[in-house]
C-alpha cells in the first residue's frame, strides 16, 4: 500500500527543521509516545536505529526506526519495523516563501498474520492516521514559534536507558507504524 500525504505549515522552511530535527519534540506531537531509546549508530545519521514505544487503545506496540537518508533541510527518510508490519516513508520539504510544503512518501509492506489483516483495513485509515500526525506537527510547530518565536526544545526525561516522553496521548485508531511515518535526527 503506497499513497502520499501534504501539509502546508505557515512558518520558514529552517524553523520547521528545527522543530523536526529534534528527537526531543516527539513525544509533543506523535500521539501515543511513551519513550524513545537510540539502540545503534550516530543518532540521527543514516544507518542509526531508534527503539519507538507507542500505546495504542490497550495495545503496546515496540518499533524500530532505520533512517537512510538525512540530507536536511531537504529529505528525511526512513523505514518503521513492527511485528508484521515494514514501513518506508520520505519526507520532503520545500521552501515557499515563509510558508513550508512537507511531503511524506509512505509504503507500507505487511507479513505474517498483518498481510491478512491488512486485507480488511482500508487504506484511508492509514492515511487519516497519518494526516492526523502531520496535522499535530503542524499546531506544535506553528504554536511554538507563535508564543515563543523559538523552538523550545523537549520535556522528555531520561529514565532506565530511554527517554519518557510525557503522558500518552489519545488512543489512535490504525496501526502505529503510521504514527512513527515520520523521522527526526540528532535533537
Amino acid at each position: 500500500m503506497r499513497y502520499v500525504e501534504e501539509v502546508v505549515i505557515e512558518l520558514p522552511r529552517e524553523r520547521v527543521i528545527a522543530l523536526f530535527d529534534s528527537v526531543e519534540n516527539l513525544g509533543k506531537w506523535q500521539e501515543g509516545l511513551v519513550s524513545h531509546e537510540q539502540i545503534s549508530g550516530e543518532p540521527g545519521q543514516p544507518g542509526a536505529k531508534m527503539r519507538l514505544l507507542y500505546e495504542m487503545g490497550r495495545r503496546r506496540v515496540d518499533m524500530i526506526e532505520t533512517i537512510i537518508t538525512r540530507d536536511l533541510p531537504d529529505e528525511f527518510s526512513g523505514t518503521y519495523d513492527a511485528s508484521g508490519v515494514h514501513n518506508i516513508v520520505r519526507n520532503t520539504f520545500h521552501a515557499d516563501g515563509d510558508r513550508t510544503r512537507w511531503r511524506l512518501d509512505c509504503e507500507f509492506q505487511f507479513s505474517g498474520l498483518m498481510r491478512l489483516t491488512a486485507l480488511f483495513l482500508r487504506e484511508s485509515g492509514f492515511r487519516k492516521q497519518t494526516r492526523r500526525m502531520m496535522e499535530n506537527f503542524k499546531r506544535f510547530a506553528e504554536s511554538q514559534w507563535a508564543s515563543a518565536g523559538r523552538a523550545i526544545a523537549g520535556s522528555c526525561r531520561r529514565g532506565r536507558g530511554a527517554r519518557r516522553c510525557g503522558p500518552g496521548r489519545a488512543a489512535a485508531p490504525s496501526p502505529a507504524s503510521s504514527v512513527a511515518a515520520v523521522g527526526r535526527g540528532k535533537g
